[in-house]
């Protein structure tokens, strides 16, 4: 008897209606993520580049920041990089801003441009690395730009940093 009922609970709890049982998604996870989405669709379409991450820094659930980054499979200028990094950042602050549930969540409202991050990784056409003086990665981060390129032989890491001041 005790086999049949062992056997009957792994059954509803692996079974496609388990999810009405088990799982209650929090209301704040769920904004966070609503947020974090249509941020990433619309850059995606505006900019034709690819959402591979997302995050969030939430110690305690009190929201610090929030966090996109993409895939780019063209070369950048410096001022494209600038252009997708300030528009989807922006963007971003604005509608984690407009949420009535993030709102009572943040560690500090409102928030700023220092309290989102937007990660430009940047291949060529064919999909492969970019080399100097090509920019491999661009980002914005904490209200300052970065810009970064590859040796060609390197393994690992960056050879050389450029950074910018964020200016609205």
């Amino acid at each position: 008897m005790k086999l049949l009922f062992c056997i009957l609970m792994i059954g509803l709890y692996f079974s496609p209606c388990s999810a009405f049982f088990w799982s209650k998604q929090d209301p704040i996870e769920v904004e966070i993520y609503s947020v974090l989405n249509g941020v990433a669709k619309e850059a995606e379409k505006k900019f034709n580049i690819r959402t591979i991450g997302t995050g969030i820094s939430s110690p305690g659930w009190v929201l610090h920041s929030l966090s996109l980054d993409f895939q780019v499979e063209r070369s950048l200028t410096r001022e494209e990089i600038k252009t997708i990094c300030k528009y989807t950042a922006c963007l971003l602050r604005d509608r984690a801003n407009a949420s009535e549930i993030l709102r009572k969540q943040m560690f500090s409202y409102p928030f700023t441009i220092k309290n989102v991050t937007v990660c430009l990784f940047i291949k060529s056409k064919n999909g492969d690395r970019l080399f100097d003086p090509e920019f491999c990665v661009g980002e914005l981060r904490s209200g300052i730009y970065e810009f970064l390129t590859r040796e060609k032989g390197a393994k690992c890491g960056y050879n050389n940093s450029y950074e910018e001041e964020f200016v609205e």
